[in-house]
């Protein structure tokens, strides 16, 4: 308990630097039980050093990736029957589209003042040269990402390009001690839209559409209330943080001109500094069960600092009061073991996700990401067959001398990956 006093004694003087708020995104760090420090009571292992790698992909990404004209084709034909049935209003509430799309082909016809022969002109335009070969695939590629950007389209459109791709690597190492405990890594992520067409809101964030890479640490203490039963705990998880959020129109005329690298020369990178503090229950039953409640990022403090591609020459830096990254959440989990058989379940993301819709237009309640669970079977004594689902993602892998391997795939939409891991 003492230790426990002295942790929230030394936050006093960095949370006084720092403004304090609730924040908004995932880190997308594998906290392990350092996310409930109630159970830090219960193990003690040493991790020298520790990997882990994702990837999970929609099919409909890979395929876009691999050919973009695949995925395109079927959306630029009906952007460009939408675009044709348009009468002279549209036209004329529109005449920045037509500037851009003249600047891709010097042939798009100028408007006629006459309302009938506007409407002839454009039906005639998209339904002919705009789909012919004359055009050609990349004019038509960055046209239809003018036309997508100009937010004309149906929404249905965009739905139908591209998909979920997601690729973490961390390092980490630590020790879990029955009590004061602590670890730290290093994280690169990509996590991009759910449609490669996905739009941005006016501060240029929106969730999954991300690169960066985090340096976090767990520093974790806990203390029997009553001896062998009830334990509570407190994890202090400092972090370090860098990110680039790349815009669809950018990620779709760096893959048709093949230069990815691209997507940065007129990003803007955010860099900063968070802390979030957990504080967690867990009380054990009897040998087999024990159930844990645990508050995440409670406070959570950060702050944050943005440049642009255009100021690393002259390395200007401006605060940044639009950019989260640790997200509060309350979490409440039952662990069952019996012989060869572990059972584990978790709900939590309720809260979080509550606090994404008051603060972010649009984002919809995900009934599939508030449960986490967890079923283990122990074949022989140095080889585990698991299976896992969360956040809507379901897994299936072994475990063996520390090593993880696990197949995943998503319950809502056709996709498939792999995770491989060590130490956790």
């Amino acid at each position: 308990m003492k230790k426990i006093l002295i942790l929230i004694a030394s936050l006093i003087l960095p949370a006084s630097l720092l403004n304090a708020s609730f924040v908004l995104t995932e880190d997308g760090i594998d906290h392990g039980l350092f996310s409930s420090p109630g159970r830090l009571m219960e193990t003690e292992k040493r991790i020298p050093f520790g990997f882990d790698i994702s990837l999970v992909s929609d099919f409909d990404e890979l395929i876009f990736l691999m050919d973009p004209m695949s995925g395109l084709e079927g959306p630029v034909r009906k952007a460009a029957q939408f675009l044709a049935d348009q009468d002279a209003a549209f036209w004329q509430e529109n005449g920045d589209l037509l500037s851009d799309l003249r600047e891709i082909d010097p042939a798009l016809p100028f408007p006629s003042s006459n309302p009938e022969l506007l409407e002839r002109q454009m039906h005639d335009y998209f339904t002919g040269r705009f789909l012919s070969p004359v055009y050609g695939d990349g004019n038509r590629t960055r046209a239809f990402s003018s036309i997508f950007s100009s937010g004309v389209l149906p929404e249905s459109i965009d739905k139908e390009i591209g998909g979920d791709l997601d690729l973490s690597l961390s390092f980490f190492g630590g020790h879990i001690n029955r009590g004061f405990s602590w670890q730290a890594g290093f994280r690169l992520y990509l996590d991009s839209p759910d449609s490669i067409l996905s739009q941005m809101d006016d501060s240029g964030f929106v969730y999954g559409n991300d690169i960066g890479a985090v340096l976090y640490a767990d520093i974790g203490s806990a203390a029997y209330i009553i001896p062998d039963k009830l334990s509570i705990g407190l994890t202090v998880s400092p972090q370090l943080f860098f990110r680039t959020t790349f815009s669809a129109s950018s990620l779709l005329s760096a893959r048709m001109d093949n230069e990815i690298l691209s997507i940065f020369a007129s990003n803007t990178f955010r860099t900063g500094a968070g802390i979030g503090l957990t504080f967690g229950a867990a009380y054990r039953i009897n040998d087999e069960l024990l159930i844990a409640l645990d508050l995440r990022n409670l406070p959570a403090i950060q702050g944050a600092l943005y440049f642009r591609a255009e100021d690393i020459s002259t390395l200007s830096l401006h605060p940044d009061k639009d950019i989260f990254v640790i997200s509060p959440d309350a979490a409440f989990s039952v662990d069952w073991k019996h012989e060869r058989w572990h059972l584990s379940a978790e709900i939590n993301d309720i809260l979080s996700q509550l606090i994404w819709m008051q603060n972010v237009d649009g984002y919809h309640f995900k009934p599939l990401h508030i449960l986490d669970f967890s079923a283990s079977y122990m074949l022989k004594d140095d080889l585990t067959l698991q299976l896992s689902y969360s956040n809507d993602a379901v897994s299936l892998g072994f475990r063996t001398k520390g090593l993880l391997a696990e197949i995943i795939t998503k319950v809502d939409r056709f996709a498939l990956g792999f995770r491989c891991s060590y130490g956790l």
